[in-house]
């Protein structure tokens, strides 16, 4: 009777733990969904700032290009037309510059801010990382323990087959099968805690994928604008050649490349900044 009631409970106290261990799998699917959820939302949300930024960008830089295009066509061959068109071009050359400027600022300020996000998001991931890691651990772990037990119980088997107990054969059998079940549940749960962690990482590489595709963008359209600047200039030589003129000529020269330098520096520190944020994402995509 003893013996039955201590084979009882030790059922009774498999089946809770089987019940605990199917509880945890479905949690670590509930998580899997959730970071599947995230991901998606991540890759929209990125995707619609890096358009309506890229569009913003496209307008200012293309209304300066047209700008620029319509000082170059109102050109005109009296002293006094040059003279003006000179004078608006030193207008314009200062609007370029203030307009870069404050595109930079705004810039700066929004990668920021996206960096603050990202930085919060990966400590978060971080978080879900660890406890997907544990979970692993603990599935690992119960996998060895089962694995364990079983073959002590195959031992048990073979004894009592000698002795020819088949009630204990049927006990030790029903006990197999249902560690059996928890090793293919660890095993389950393990794959699950994988699967989260390589969709946490993938999130980061997203971030960090868009980050680069954003930056390749802004750099085509300074280097568009800053052609555009270059080819004005070159229009512009034909002005003419009196002392005057060419007073104006290397006076606006000047301007353009005040405009051309700042526009480098402040481009220079833009992509710096961007490199220390990607190799900060790549860092944490590869600890994770």
């Amino acid at each position: 009777m003893e013996a039955k009631e201590r084979l009882a409970e030790a059922q009774r106290m498999e089946k809770a733990l089987a019940e605990s261990r199917m509880q945890a799998a479905q949690e670590i699917e509930e998580k899997h969904q959730h970071l599947m959820n995230l991901e998606q939302g991540l890759r929209e949300e990125v995707k619609q700032q890096l358009n309506a930024e890229q569009q913003r960008l496209g307008a200012e830089f293309a209304k300066a290009a047209e700008e620029l295009r319509q000082a170059q066509r109102a050109r005109e061959a009296t002293e006094e037309t040059r003279r003006a068109v000179a004078e608006d071009a030193q207008r314009k050359i200062a609007e370029i510059r203030a307009n870069f400027e404050r595109m930079h600022h705004e810039e700066q300020a929004r990668l920021q801010a996206e960096r603050q996000r990202l930085e919060a998001e990966a400590l978060r991931i971080q978080g879900v990382l660890e406890q997907a890691r544990s979970l692993k651990a603990d599935a690992d772990l119960a996998r060895s323990a089962a694995e364990q037990e079983v073959a002590r119980l195959r031992t048990m088997r073979q004894d009592a087959s000698t002795a020819d107990s088949k009630d204990a054969q049927q006990v030790i059998d029903g006990r197999i099968r249902n560690l059996e079940e928890r090793v293919t549940q660890a095993d389950a749960q393990a794959s699950a805690a994988a699967k989260a962690e390589d969709i946490a990482a993938t999130a980061i590489e997203v971030n960090a994928a868009d980050l680069e595709r954003q930056q390749a963008a802004q750099q085509r359209l300074r280097e568009q604008v800053e052609l555009e600047v270059e080819e004005w200039r070159h229009d512009q030589e034909a002005i003419g050649n009196s002392p005057e003129q060419q007073a104006l000529v290397a006076l606006r020269d000047a301007q353009i490349m005040r405009v051309n330098q700042r526009a480098a520096a402040a481009l220079e520190q833009t992509v710096e900044h961007d490199r220390r944020l990607l190799d900060e994402l790549r860092g944490i995509a590869v600890k994770h």
